[in-house]
């Protein structure tokens, strides 16, 4: 009697789901001791996802400007048993990118009913570098999160066709949902519905309302919630040919990034680098290159086509060709396209092993060892504020908020005549001179020509002055670290100018005439908190003014609350310290002397003989 054979869980495929998965962590893990970089405080401690609540992150803008409000509940959710620590935020990004290489493999599965496919697929996207930005930093997260989503709504709406069962396209459409909530661009999704009937359905008309309906609600939900919560949207100065010709500069940053991957194409922020008109014409080439590939992938290899068209629709919003303000252009924002891509590789790499196409699995071999290559080396650049500051400011010589945040890196450092020329250098091009500092004092506001306002817009989307002011900023505080205090003063004034309702501005001019007029720095930082009471460093100076006044108690309320935002701040810590000894609270004032130790760039000498005088104190007591 013939005994049927036991059907073992951990199957071939399985084994390689398992292995797809444990690869994308693998790879990800030195990101697990990655420190805070750029806006991650602000996530960390809830300043920028609606107070840290799940009420307060659908009620307010995402980092004061975003209607994406699943990104901040997905910090709050963090927050609630990771307190403020980057480890546990590290470990969500890491865990939704391998969960995502798992669904790209099921993705590709569905499509070509081929494991090799779909495994190769999860693998190219394991090691894609255009996902170490969303990965490896803890501010990614809404481009890992969206591509999470948007991987889950392409998965099972493929898999409603395989399965004929409503539900997955139910699910499909809560996908797009959640997706859309994340980060709005997935919105741009929608036209693949109807359009994958006439590639894995029947392609009848009927059938395009049939599966249209959940995404009906979508639309509605998304919509409805955008009305009630959404911020102003806000538009960039649209021009058709100068439009064209910016998207196809992006084409070809983006396109670097994607199909021969590196270092520099990872650590490129803008498109400052790809102003020639060689990389016009290189954009040209890979659309037309694309179009050519559909074209002859089309008769027989519809949903290869179809995936490079999802590919394209959500590439579509950070494109720089609508008028909405996207000209930073970080790799990780094209992440999401970048789940297409694998997909594709992943297919082209099963076809090239199955009918011996030597010449085509080589190209793609050398991709995928390229992108393993530069995804290591760029999650190690992720680990620390100076490492990716430097990385990108090494690369991108005119981004501007790379430029200042390396140069007030270098500033903590004590390396200021180091920093000197990335602030001096930058401006020289803002402004088509080395004599720009003349430019602005003699000409006050009438400096910002059209020129330069194109150069502000390419760093930041819209022409602003407030980010130049910024800059001017950090500039300053260079010339200050170098004794050049008197050109330090003026440059200040010029930074004030540009942005009088900036707090930073404030709390930055306050810096420079503290020595000299003390009152009216004073009054400038209590200006900027005014306009910014979560201002974390602005509150710490301003705690340790009050503090040499002897009111202690107004220092304490300043730095509590300051403290529980950015704790890293060393020299916060130890005026809470000698606050709490003033008022003989020692065993508080030694707490925050240990939090001190933790902070970064840690004075420790100070530290101990300031923990001796508290000891002291608190054995006579």
């Amino acid at each position: 009697m013939h005994t049927p054979m036991k059907k073992t869980f951990f199957n071939v495929w399985r084994v390689g789901l398992i292995g797809v998965f444990l690869l994308a962590i693998l790879v990800y893990l030195p990101s697990l001791m990655g420190a805070s970089v750029w806006d991650d405080d602000d996530l960390l401690t809830g300043k920028a996802t609606g107070g840290g609540t799940l009420a307060g992150a659908f009620m307010n803008p995402f980092l004061g400007h975003y209607f994406r409000p699943l990104t901040s509940a997905s910090f709050v959710v963090d927050s609630s048993y990771g307190d403020i620590t980057p480890f546990f935020f590290h470990q969500t990004n890491i865990l939704l990118h391998g969960l995502t290489s798992v669904l790209i493999c099921w993705l590709v599965l569905s499509i070509t009913q081929k494991r090799l496919a779909g495994l190769l697929a999860g693998v190219f996207f394991a090691l894609q570098p255009v996902q170490v930005g969303a990965v490896a930093w803890i501010g990614g997260r809404t481009d890992v999160l969206s591509a999470f989503f948007l991987a889950a709504f392409l998965a099972t709406l493929v898999h409603y066709y395989r399965s004929t069962k409503y539900v997955w396209l139910i699910v499909s459409a809560i996908a797009l949902l959640l997706a859309a909530l994340t980060k709005e661009q997935a919105m741009a999704m929608l036209p693949a519905v109807p359009i994958s009937v006439f590639v894995f359905g029947k392609g009848k008309w009927q059938e395009v309302f049939k599966v249209c309906v959940p995404f009906v609600f979508t639309v509605f939900g998304f919509a409805s919630l955008w009305i009630l919560y959404a911020p102003e949207f806000k538009t960039s100065p649209f021009e058709l040919l100068h439009s064209a010709r910016l998207a196809l500069l992006t084409l070809s940053e983006y396109g670097i990034a994607l199909f021969v991957p590196t270092r520099a194409s990872e650590m490129t922020f803008t498109v400052e680098n790809f102003q020639n008109t060689l990389w016009v014409l290189c954009g040209l080439a890979i659309l037309a290159g694309v179009v050519f590939t559909c074209r002859i992938l089309l008769k027989n290899h519809r949903p290869v086509v179809w995936l490079i068209l999802c590919g394209i629709l959500v590439y579509l919003p950070i494109s720089n060709f609508p008028p909405v303000p996207s000209f930073v252009t970080a790799p990780y924002r094209v992440a999401e396209t970048g789940t297409c891509f694998a997909c594709v590789l992943g297919i082209a790499g099963a076809y090239a092993i199955s009918k011996r196409k030597y010449v085509l699995g080589i190209a793609l071999a050398a991709n995928l060892t390229s992108g393993a290559v530069v995804t290591w080396w760029a999650i190690h650049q992720w680990l620390t504020p100076h490492s990716i500051f430097q990385s990108v400011a090494m690369t991108d010589p005119r981004f501007m908020v790379g430029q200042g945040n390396y140069s007030h890196v270098l500033n903590m450092e004590s390396r200021a005549i180091e920093a000197l020329p990335y602030t001096d250098r930058l401006l020289s091009w803002l402004f088509g001179t080395d004599k720009w500092f003349q430019v602005i004092h003699n000409r006050q506001e009438a400096a910002l020509t059209p020129q330069v306002k194109h150069r502000l817009l390419s760093n930041s989307g819209v022409p602003d002055p407030v980010l130049l002011g910024w800059f001017l900023g950090c500039h300053a505080s260079t010339l200050t670290n170098l004794k050049r205090d008197d050109e330090a003063l003026e440059v200040t004034k010029d930074a004030l100018m540009f942005g009088p309702l900036d707090p930073r501005m404030n709390y930055g001019y306050g810096q420079m005439i503290l020595s000299t007029h003390r009152s009216e720095a004073l009054r400038h930082w209590e200006i900027a908190m005014s306009m910014s009471p979560n201002y974390s460093a602005c509150a710490i100076s301003l705690a340790h003014e009050r503090l040499k006044d002897g009111l202690t108690s107004d220092a304490i309320e300043l730095l509590e609350p300051a403290l529980g935002r950015n704790p890293w701040n060393c020299s916060g810590w130890m005026d809470l310290a000698r606050a709490k000894m003033k008022i003989h609270k020692y065993s508080e004032a030694l707490d925050a002397l240990d939090k001190a130790e933790h902070g970064i760039f840690p004075n420790k000498p100070q530290i101990e003989s300031l923990r001796s005088q508290i000891r002291s104190l608190k054995n006579r007591s």
